[in-house]
């Protein structure tokens, strides 16, 4: 249960101000008492400044892994943590007692179904360049499961997206290969993504951001894994039969009324040389309550009519060449883009926000968080530092609620721009998309980076089936 607005749940612990000193109890943040916002996990107390939401988790100078990367264990037990100089650990999540005080760093994936295993990709976890592997808190101990010495000379994720229930993707820079891996069958499926393709228009990638695979798409019955990458992103399926990964899509193209589509653009959705097209924006794979992937993202809209606007999007993959074509906006209709509600407006008159997606891997819903620098005056700061869940209804329609705030608005942050980034909220979901752990400028003692959870309200999803 939440108050109105997203701010405190009820029943979490708080200091209740007294006329003689400030006790500890389990109050309710719905009664009418007056209270202090302090919020304790364990003997830590963190510092709520008037906007901020949830409780603080881990000590001063805490991080976690990127948005799209589940902190939580699959029984929501265990939070994976580092400090800004790079010492990672383990922490008991209801006590923040430590139980491995040596982690992978920065990169590291929870099992689906034990709790105490976690898989390493290549160089992300810093511990091998080129295997998969898995570590276990309780041991330390590491294990290979996937050796490619030999094959790949390095291989990485970009340490911005999860595992799916049993897959994972990753990107070899130097042999220009892109794979997906089925992680309990242990078979890796690859295509080399600058060789010659009917589909790749845009030449080679210059620059390779970050890749994500899919569950399997009910609609279609295949995973996808997404390409964020310089001069444009790409779309690939995988082929079981085969073996081999295949081409969907390059880009895709910012399809009308896409913001930047005013050029000379066909909008047949696949990208050619001189369109604007997807590049590296932020986002996470999305799947649907009836289990269709789509990739999230921030979607800028002009139309051209004095509409110019950015909201939260959901592109459908199963669309192929249509993922980028709205299902009904704008007098353009049939594909596969879902448009959510307005976030800014273009103009100047308002403060864009940073944001970051984080899905849960189990699938229902997103957690949205905006990162607001300090506003020139006359400003307005819709979103500010705000977090929003993001799902799809029975209707197939977008569902947007405000779920709380982090105070990451740089101003306590430090002079770098290294400090403003580790402050931001950068919020992720668990599996099973109860808590949201997000960073914050707020944390105790006045450090400038802190880990805190809230709880979303939503009913956990159950854990898919593993095969």
């Amino acid at each position: 249960m939440r108050t109105e607005g997203g701010d405190l749940g009820c029943n979490e612990f708080v200091f209740v101000k007294s006329k003689t000193s400030r006790q500890i109890s389990q109050a309710s943040c719905c009664d009418n008492q007056e209270v202090t916002k302090f919020i304790i996990a364990g003997l830590l107390c963190g510092w709520l400044l008037p906007a901020q939401s949830g409780r603080q988790v881990v000590p001063p100078k805490s991080l976690h892994q990127y948005s799209g990367i589940s902190p939580l264990s699959a029984n929501n037990d265990k939070l994976h943590t580092f400090d800004s100089e790079g010492r990672a650990r383990i922490v008991r999540f209801r006590d923040v007692s430590v139980i491995a005080d040596s982690a992978p760093f920065p990169e590291a994936h929870w099992d689906n179904a034990d709790d105490d295993l976690m898989w390493l990709i290549g160089a992300g976890g810093n511990h091998s360049k080129n295997r998969i592997e898995t570590w276990r808190p309780s041991t330390g101990k590491y294990q290979t499961v996937i050796d490619y010495r030999g094959r790949f000379s390095a291989i990485g994720t970009g340490s911005t997206s999860d595992l799916t229930y049993d897959w994972e993707a990753f990107y070899a820079s130097a042999e220009h290969q892109v794979c997906a891996v089925d992680l309990k069958a242990k078979k890796t499926y690859c295509i080399d993504y600058n060789a010659p393709d009917p589909v790749n228009k845009m030449g080679d990638m210059k620059d390779v951001d970050w890749v994500a695979v899919t569950p399997r798409d009910s609609k279609s019955g295949l995973h996808y894994v997404v390409m964020i990458a310089t001069p444009a992103g790409a779309v690939f399926s995988v082929d079981e039969s085969a073996g081999v990964l295949r081409w969907v899509i390059r880009g895709p193209e910012a399809v009308y009324p896409w913001m930047g589509n005013q050029k000379a653009q066909n909008n047949d959705g696949n990208c050619d040389p001189g369109e604007t097209c997807l590049t590296t924006p932020h986002g996470d794979i999305f799947v649907a309550l009836d289990g269709q992937v789509y990739f999230e993202a921030l979607d800028g809209i002009e139309d051209g009519k004095g509409i110019c606007q950015t909201g939260p999007g959901l592109m459908r993959l199963n669309a192929g060449l249509k993922m980028s074509t709205p299902e009904n906006y704008a007098g353009v209709s049939g594909g596969g883009l879902k448009l959510g509600p307005v976030d800014f407006h273009c103009g100047g008159g308002e403060v864009w926000s940073s944001q970051h997606t984080g899905c849960n891997r189990w699938g229902g819903h997103c957690v949205v968080s905006f990162d607001t620098p300090i506003p020139q005056s006359g400003q307005a700061t819709p979103r500010k530092n705000e977090l929003w869940l993001i799902g799809v209804d029975g209707a197939g329609s977008i569902t947007y609620t405000r779920a709380g705030a982090s105070s990451s608005s740089f101003v306590n942050a430090g002079p770098s721009a290294d400090a403003n980034y580790w402050s931001s909220s950068r919020a992720a979901m668990s599996m099973d998309g109860t808590q949201i752990i997000f960073d914050s400028d707020a944390g105790s003692n006045g450090a400038h980076h802190a880990v805190y959870s809230l709880p979303t309200g939503l009913p956990p999803v159950q854990r898919p089936p593993v095969k």
